[in-house]
């Protein structure tokens, strides 16, 4: 279905947006709602090969549709997507608001590779801090940030965007930090003492 919407030309593509939205624009709340459970359970029930085939049939279709789009079509599909989610998150329930942030939410931690359950399990572990400078999550503009590691793939524990990316600009190795160790310490031996101290410290807690 991706390929036969990618090979279409611009003017039954416009054919069918008109149709999909009056079709939208008339559903009753019923027809919707019975859509949408039917929505979940088809995605529930699909097998893991199936979901990347229609990922990645829906990105190619994506790539294409939107590499052929004119400036004033790209206009129109932003003002159009933002008007169908300002009139969404109008006529949303309480229920239904809390649903749709469980769910980004699910989303964002599996990007990191991890769930919420271990995520609350690490934040409580913390105090809700940065484990590196001690952060409070509520003073972190992203909040804390989930950090694996990269050889198995565990979790480690919860960091502030800038102590997070500043381990990848490290290379997330003992090699790379320590090279940068070395280079601050410098020729000074009070330094050396300090880090020293500062470790021994850390390893007994």
């Amino acid at each position: 279905m991706s390929k036969c919407v990618a090979e279409m030309t611009e003017e039954q593509r416009e054919q069918r947006n008109a149709y999909q939205r009056a079709w939208h624009t008339n559903m009753t709340e019923e027809q919707r709602e019975q859509r949408n459970v039917c929505q979940r359970s088809w995605r529930a029930n699909m097998t893991e090969e199936q979901r990347k085939q229609r990922n990645a049939a829906a990105r190619d279709c994506q790539r294409s549709r939107r590499a052929n789009m004119t400036e004033e079509q790209r206009k129109q599909r932003r003002e159009r997507q933002n008007a169908c989610q300002q009139s969404r998150r109008a006529n949303m329930t309480e229920e239904q608001r809390e649903e749709e942030k469980a769910c980004r939410r699910r989303w964002r931690l599996k990007r990191y590779g991890t769930t919420p359950e271990q995520y609350d399990k690490k934040f409580a572990a913390q105090d809700g801090k940065c484990a590196i400078c001690g952060k409070h999550n509520d003073e972190c503009r992203y909040g804390l940030l989930p950090d694996h590691d990269h050889m198995t793939g565990a979790l480690r524990g919860l960091l502030c965007n800038k102590h997070n990316s500043g381990l990848g600009q490290f290379g997330d190795t003992l090699e790379g930090l320590t090279a940068a160790i070395a280079y601050l310490i410098g020729d000074d031996p009070a330094k050396l003492d300090t880090v020293i101290t500062y470790l021994k410290g850390r390893v007994e807690c």
